[in-house]
């Protein structure tokens, strides 16, 4: 039954520990026992504190799990579910306003309850900050374009170009933006106003 269910995530995907647990009526020190000794026998590792997955053989010895997936599936989105988006310098990256490489990740979460958080994932610096609104599947896609006004410096020059083919892209009005744009420093709106974007969402 164990082995059943953590081999339903896949090779090389993040498995947490309270999925497991939610997933069998074994208790938790059996569970800790049952990974305990899947880990002994080389059949899952220990990624961090509570987070494991399915290895694959390399040359080198077991696979090493990509940290991004981790963060993925912790602060961003689960399966068809999304609480969280990318910002900073990530995000300016998504919009081409940027190619600067990231040595920090930083996102903001429905899953942080503080304004602002810094840990450190397996050696990746993330900063966490807690979402203006929540953050779902039907709005995400309109708190990352208000989060990039939001970040983007007053008066700032940049391209375009990008944005508005994103806001064509997801049919994103400007009802849409007006029902969140409160949410956010008055900053984010001049911005929005001053860039000539807002054409795009008429």
């Amino acid at each position: 039954m164990f082995g059943e269910i953590v081999m339903e995530y896949g090779k090389n995907q993040p498995i947490f520990f309270n999925e497991i647990m939610d997933k069998t009526k074994l208790s938790r020190s059996r569970v800790n026992q049952l990974v305990k000794e899947s880990i002994d026998a080389g059949q899952l590792v220990r990624f961090s504190e509570g987070i494991f997955y399915v290895p694959t053989k390399t040359f080198f010895g077991d696979s090493i799990l990509d940290v991004r997936k981790v963060i993925d599936k912790k602060y961003i989105k689960d399966n068809n579910k999304i609480f969280g988006i990318y910002t900073g310098i990530t995000l300016f990256n998504m919009f081409g306003i940027t190619m600067q490489v990231p040595n920090v990740c930083e996102i903001v979460t429905n899953k942080e309850t503080t304004r602002v958080r810094e840990i450190d994932l397996n050696g990746q610096k993330v900063i966490l900050r807690k979402s203006r609104f929540e953050i779902t599947k039907s709005n995400y896609k309109i708190y990352m374009l208000l989060e990039l006004f939001n970040q983007i410096g007053l008066n700032e020059e940049f391209d375009t170009r990008k944005i508005v083919a994103f806001i064509k892209e997801n049919d994103i009005s400007y009802a849409q933006i007006m029902k969140y744009i409160n949410y956010f420093p008055a900053k984010a709106g001049k911005n929005f106003t001053r860039s000539g974007v807002y054409y795009a969402t008429i």
